[in-house]
């Protein structure tokens, strides 16, 4: 479409919609040379920015980073929130701690600031809609219920943060992620079980869906879909352990294949937006990452298994063996994946 972006092919009738119904992030006292970013985007800020207008409606992450006089950024600060239609949220960035200050803004300072908002609008940056599409297919399982479970939402946090919260207690996170627990069998169990309960972890991923989701499997993938954010774009390690958590318990079960299928079809499709946006030397095994990035080599033979157990299963509908065989081919051409490796031939 010639390098022009999605606001410029719109017509002004259309911007005009986008305007009115879109929210509005006004960010007080952030210092030029700052890094700001919304979702997918970030920016150096100069000196007239104030934020940001025309959100569209929906889960967003919204961070910041300080600059120091060596140009150095500072750890990511963000926090998620729900915007509905026509808000306009205003935060306060604190220049000595550089962090989102926790000042409460009284009726009679937003009052103040809605009235004078005629003099905020130039200094307020579109939202960037042509990378809303990569968003929303990162997002459209993340819920009001999902930040909340999590307790990131609306509340700003730093990697720094939560690993610092963490020292001590592995265990311990001030982002309450849920609990995996490990495959277990009581001590009268036959040597068919033990290995039956490793195989297929199906009853772990049922428990858990009851106990923590409410049989809901909408709030997992909610789950799954945050735990990835926090990684890629807040830089939260812990992000990505439970994400790798969540993944290897999914593609751990062979029964649950038959009786959630609606809930393996939406996990493939996660994963393959996922995976299309992860930096590729994260993803992709060579002989040096093979002995020494253990982050490539879980998700080769998990995912193995999981097109096993698909493949071999009677009862798994068509539809989800062909979604399988489908992402398969995609991750072997993109990749150059081989999925005959067994976790027993890793290091």
């Amino acid at each position: 479409t010639g390098g022009y972006s999605f606001l410029d092919r719109l017509s002004q009738t259309q911007a005009r919609h986008l305007y009115e119904e879109g929210s509005k992030c006004i960010l007080l006292n952030l210092p030029p040379k700052s890094v700001f970013g919304i979702d997918t985007n970030s920016w150096e800020v100069g000196e007239k920015f104030k934020g940001v207008k025309m959100i569209p409606p929906g889960v967003h992450f919204i961070f910041c980073q300080s600059v120091g006089k060596e140009g150095c950024t500072g750890p990511v600060i963000g926090f998620f929130r729900v915007f509905k239609p026509k808000e306009i949220l205003v935060k306060e960035w604190d220049v000595n701690t550089e962090v989102f200050s926790l000042k409460k803004f009284s009726e009679i300072d937003l009052e103040r600031i809605k009235g004078d908002l005629h003099l905020y609008e130039p200094c307020l940056a579109p939202f960037p809609y042509d990378s809303l599409k990569t968003w929303i297919s990162l997002t459209n399982h993340v819920t009001c219920i999902s930040l909340a479970m999590l307790e990131i939402n609306e509340r700003p946090f730093s990697a720094f943060e939560v690993t610092e919260h963490r020292k001590g207690d592995l265990k311990a996170s001030s982002i309450k992620f849920t609990h995996i627990p490990l495959p277990s069998v009581s001590k009268e169990a036959s040597p068919f079980d033990i290995t039956r309960a490793h195989i297929d972890q199906s009853q772990i991923l049922l428990d858990c869906l009851k106990r923590n989701y409410r049989n809901d499997y909408v709030s997992l993938l909610g789950e799954l879909q945050c735990c990835f954010l926090l990684f890629v774009y807040a830089h939260v390690y812990e992000g990505f352990e439970q994400w790798r958590r969540l993944v290897e318990l999914l593609c751990s079960c062979d029964e649950a294949l038959i009786t959630n299928s609606q809930l393996y079809s939406h996990f493939l499709t996660i994963l393959h937006f996922q995976l299309n946006i992860i930096p590729i030397d994260f993803l992709v095994m060579n002989d040096h990452d093979a002995k020494h990035n253990t982050h490539n080599i879980f998700l080769i033979p998990k995912l193995n298994n999981l097109f096993m157990n698909l493949k071999e299963s009677t009862g798994v509908s068509c539809d989800l063996k062909n979604r399988a065989d489908k992402f398969k081919s995609e991750l072997i051409h993109k990749f150059k994946w081989n999925f005959e490796v067994s976790e027993e031939d890793l290091p």
